[in-house]
């Protein structure tokens, strides 16, 4: 998923080339692991409300809260996903 999407450490550093400077290398890959992850059982998650798949179907311990918050939001905002990941066309 990194290949497609910036990470949010991408994009900070453009703002402030320093703004990890102090954070060991380990924590930044974790915390990126863990990013990803969420973004895939997001991704999963709204996809299949559009009937393209089925909701995930295991969830890692430490990502069952954050899972449970996006179902929680979804539910209360009354979200309906028009397009899940679609690339842009070409202009």
């Amino acid at each position: 998923m990194s290949d497609c999407f910036p990470r949010v450490s991408e994009i900070l550093s453009v703002l402030d080339p320093e703004v990890y400077a102090s954070v060991p290398s380990h924590v930044l890959a974790a915390a990126a692991d863990r990013g990803d992850r969420l973004h895939r059982l997001c991704c999963q998650h709204l996809a299949s409300l559009l009937g393209r798949c089925s909701s995930p179907d295991s969830i890692q311990a430490e990502d069952v809260a954050a899972y449970n918050g996006l179902l929680a939001w979804i539910a209360t905002r009354q979200i309906t996903p028009v397009a899940v990941e679609q690339e842009a066309e070409s202009l």
